[in-house]
Parts: structure tokens; C-alpha cells; sequence
């Protein structure tokens, strides 16, 4: 049997799962010291909300 996966809902309200997934990568990067790699996914997620959520 599989061990059960802990999911962490953001206190702020997410649009859509890829800004979600987006916030997820950039806070487990920062919490693992990766900050090139956070610093990659705040741009990205950036980038996804300016192109799927400006209207």
C-alpha cells in the first residue's frame, strides 16, 4: 500500500493549478535552498498569470 500525500493548501487564493503548482515549486525551491530555482518559478508563474489571467 502507498503511504498518503500530504497536500498544503496556500492561505491566498489560487486562480488556477498551474499558478498553484507555480507557488508550490517556488516555495519548496526556496525551503531546500534551491533560490535559482525559486527565483525561476516566481518568473514563470509571473509570465503564466500575465498571459492566462489579463484580460
Amino acid at each position: 500500500m502507498s503511504a498518503p500525500i500530504a497536500v498544503e493548501v496556500p492561505a491566498e487564493p489560487v486562480i488556477c493549478l498551474m499558478c498553484a503548482a507555480w507557488q508550490a515549486l517556488e516555495r519548496l525551491s526556496a525551503e531546500s535552498g534551491d533560490h535559482s530555482r525559486a527565483l525561476d518559478a516566481r518568473a514563470r508563474a509571473a509570465r503564466h498569470s500575465e498571459e492566462a489571467h489579463s484580460g
